[in-house]
């Protein structure tokens, strides 16, 4: 998983330093009368330019001329129109979102039990250095949820590692003593599954031994998932809604059946209807099988989130189907959450998980789907 401000294409991301640079390295050069007056002053993008304080400037749209009114000073005029310009760009671009899901394993004097499933309810930034959240709702109290969180690895030069590297940095784990944190980083292992021009997705895990505060021992050794791509914008999203796009997606779909060995992998087919106009997902479907395990989820309903490109399935929709080996997962213990991607929505892809049945022996698992209008 390159947890990267990329985008798909020739879709990027452009953090402030980087434009910062360009500004830099693209202004015009001096004035040929401005003999020595500007020395020493170019690049200093810090630094304030001396006697300026009464320095007006007038931009203006209508014009290809820019009128300068100036009382003492001088003015970069190329310098100012390049920074505005990486402004503009910055603006106007798309960002690179997505989501994970993850198991956690505890593991103690050789036994293997499953702790903690944690899944993306929103799209997160899948910038570099950014923090990238899944939750466990269920074990967490109201209205805060633990929480699972991998950065970008900003930085990580200096523990040996190469920046681009994804890792664990924080758990939180729900024991008999309480609530509690364990602080990273640890390195993650992944495996890309498939990847487009607008959208990437793949397979995770951490398979190291993390240590709570109290002692207690816990690793993702299950594989836990991840989705992200160039996120189709709220304009794009609304003129598919004026034009009453709509369409059938169809495609992959990946999972994990929780195992003390390690999971049983599963993969097979996803498909769901969009409507754009009406903002709903309808006739969401996911049926993978392996490792003797199989999951069944179909006729699910959703809806967009306002004028965005992400929605949320809803577990109570009538007539719906959420199983795990031809068990009934809890209203409370099923969920989807998933975005279009591509400027014309081309893609799609989310996670899911689910629990089933209730009480002592519950099965676990989790996955992702992904797929083409």
């Amino acid at each position: 998983m390159e947890v990267t401000s990329r985008g798909a294409k020739d879709v990027r991301i452009t953090p402030p330093d980087v434009a910062s640079q360009f500004a830099l390295e693209t202004e015009a050069p001096a004035p040929e009368d401005a003999g020595d007056k500007s020395s020493g002053d170019q690049g200093q993008a810090d630094s304030a330019p001396s006697d300026t304080s009464g320095t007006e400037a007038s931009l203006t749209d209508d014009t290809e001329e820019t009128k300068i009114a100036q009382t003492g000073g001088t003015e970069d005029i190329a310098q100012t129109q390049t920074a505005i310009a990486v402004e503009e760009e910055v603006a106007n671009q798309a960002e690179v979102t997505g989501y994970i899901a993850a198991m956690l394993t505890r593991s103690e004097d050789g036994e293997k039990s499953f702790q903690h499933l944690y899944i993306s309810d929103k799209r997160q930034d899948f910038g570099a250095g950014k923090n990238i959240q899944a939750r466990d709702a269920l074990d967490g109290s109201a209205g805060n949820p633990l929480l699972l969180v991998v950065d970008g690895g900003d930085g990580a030069e200096s523990q040996g590692q190469n920046e681009s590297d994804p890792r664990l940095v924080n758990v939180d784990v729900n024991l008999n003593s309480g609530v509690e944190s364990i602080s990273g980083p640890f390195t993650i292992s992944d495996v890309t599954l498939g990847k487009t021009d607008y959208m990437e997705w793949g397979r995770w895990t951490q398979p190291d031994v993390m240590t709570s505060p109290s002692g207690a021992n816990f690793l993702v050794d299950n594989g836990g998932y991840y989705v992200f791509g160039r996120t189709t914008t709220n304009s794009e999203i609304s003129e598919f809604a004026a034009n009453g796009k709509a369409g059938t997606y169809s495609g992959k779909a990946h999972g994990t059946y929780w195992t003390e060995a390690g999971g049983a992998e599963m993969a097979g087919a996803f498909s769901a209807d969009v409507d754009f106009g009406k903002k709903e997902v309808k006739n969401f479907g996911v049926s993978v099988s392996g490792g003797g395990h199989q999951i069944n989820i179909s006729g699910v309903k959703g809806a967009f989130q306002g004028n965005s490109s992400q929605f949320a399935l809803d577990p109570n929709t009538s007539g719906s189907v959420w199983q795990i080996d031809g068990q009934d997962a809890p209203t409370n213990k099923k969920e989807a959450y998933g975005s279009v991607y591509g400027p014309s929505g081309e893609k799609i892809g989310g996670v899911w998980k689910l629990d089933a049945p209730a009480g002592p022996g519950e099965a676990h698992a989790t996955g992702m789907f992904e797929g083409s209008r």
